[in-house]
């Protein structure tokens, strides 16, 4: 009897992830990451949410969210106590409009919480980009635009071009 259950579980996951492939899509991810002194734990999972508003028009809508903990294996470690875990809450929003056979507008938005311990205003970063995508041909493709990015940690407006 347990054979047929487990048989059953079995072939209805693969319809599941069939399903999820029409509009979301889940991720889950768990991560260790042990050294001789610190150990580091990941988890995250995100949610995307996808479709299309037209035959030109295509947008994406995902929410992600990680905690680092970091574990110390050092009792005399100075930063033993104030930096042990960290949160982040990231929310990806992308629009991409088909101006022509080749040429593609891509608009993303992207506001992200990244804190330690408790969340202030001081914690919230907006990024994203704007920018054009042209393909040459089946090999090669042209990226322009100007976006926000992090440098270093620090939010800087840049140009990018890619070939």
């Amino acid at each position: 009897m347990r054979i047929k259950t487990l048989t059953a579980i079995l072939f209805m996951i693969p319809i599941y992830s069939a399903l999820g492939q029409n509009g979301f899509s889940l991720e889950l991810n768990i991560k260790t990451a042990p050294t001789e002194e610190i150990t580091i734990n990941e988890t995250g999972f995100g949610l995307s949410v996808f479709g299309n508003i037209n035959t030109k028009t295509k947008i994406t809508n995902t929410f992600k969210y990680s905690k680092t903990d970091v574990n110390y294996q050092i009792e005399n470690y100075g930063l033993q106590n104030n930096l042990n875990q960290y949160n982040s809450f990231e929310n990806t929003f992308e629009l991409s409009h088909q101006l022509s056979e080749k040429t593609k507008l891509n608009f993303e938005m992207t506001p992200t919480f990244n804190y330690e311990n408790t969340i202030d205003f001081e914690d919230l970063s907006i990024l994203g980009n704007l920018g054009i995508s042209h393909e040459l041909n089946t090999k090669n493709k042209i990226n322009i635009g100007i976006g926000r990015t992090t440098v270093f940690g620090k939010p800087e407006i840049l140009p990018f071009f890619s070939f």
